[in-house]
């Protein structure tokens, strides 16, 4: 699907030596050679050069999308009959979730195809479908962060001279920031004696990411999941 030989899309799965992967390469090209699938038709490359799995995996995706049911996709040999789903009919991107880039270079010629990013990036090639599994807890804490947070609205809660009211989605995406700042923020006291930020700078950011985790934590309350800025708090510090 490629277009590449089939050493740049060749890895050593689990883990062989050396020898074994220019024997795995080998074959590979002498089968492409042999059988000389037509790149733009999916369907002659699976009847030439596919596996009866990967044709599950296929007709999996097509039957799953037109009853509007979303799949993730784990590694590379899903990610292989999810790309002839995809060159099959390209609508069916809007029902695939990619959950972790495989070490696996062939792995890159799905993500080409669905033009979107995986989840994560764990370098995984484990072949146990384990990538998928993590997927499964962040799209299902996505669908409840959209779904079931109150609004600024709902709550009554609205930006006065004591802070600001932030939305569930901008508050999770906040939230997310706070957490990808965390190595940042353990050299914050170096970069400060050095000149680098400056003081009072620092530690106004500093107070508005503590208050921005510390609100999205109290998940009883009742506006769980609104965060709400408080002027005070943040100048406090």
């Amino acid at each position: 699907m490629s277009g590449l030989p089939a050493n740049k899309v060749t890895g050593r799965g689990t883990g062989i030596d050396d020898k074994t992967l220019e024997k795995k390469i080998s074959v590979i090209q002498q089968a492409l050679d042999m059988h000389t699938p037509n790149l733009e038709d999916p369907i002659d490359i699976l009847a030439k050069v596919g596996g009866f799995e990967i044709g599950g995996i296929m007709g999996l995706l097509l039957g799953a999308a037109s009853k509007n049911i979303p799949v993730v996709i784990d590694g590379l040999i899903s990610g292989a009959g999810a790309s002839l789903a995809i060159k099959l009919n390209p609508a069916i991107k809007d029902y695939i979730f990619s959950s972790h880039r495989s070490v696996e270079p062939g792995h890159e010629v799905f993500f080409d195809l669905l033009q979107a990013p995986p989840l994560f990036d764990l370098k995984m090639r484990l072949g146990e479908g384990t990538g998928a599994v993590l997927a499964f807890n962040l799209i299902e804490a996505a669908v409840k962060i959209y779904s079931e947070m109150a609004t600024c609205q709902s709550t009554g809660i609205s930006d006065n001279a004591e802070g600001w009211c932030v939305s569930p989605l901008s508050a999770s995406i906040l939230f997310l920031i706070y957490y990808s700042l965390q190595p940042f923020l353990r050299f914050w006291p170096l970069m400060m004696t050095q000149g680098m930020i400056p003081v009072q700078q620092s530690v106004i950011l500093y107070a508005k990411t503590i208050r921005f985790s510390t609100i999205l934590l109290h998940s009883n309350h009742p506006a769980r999941g609104i965060l709400f800025i408080s002027r005070t708090t943040t100048q406090s510090w």
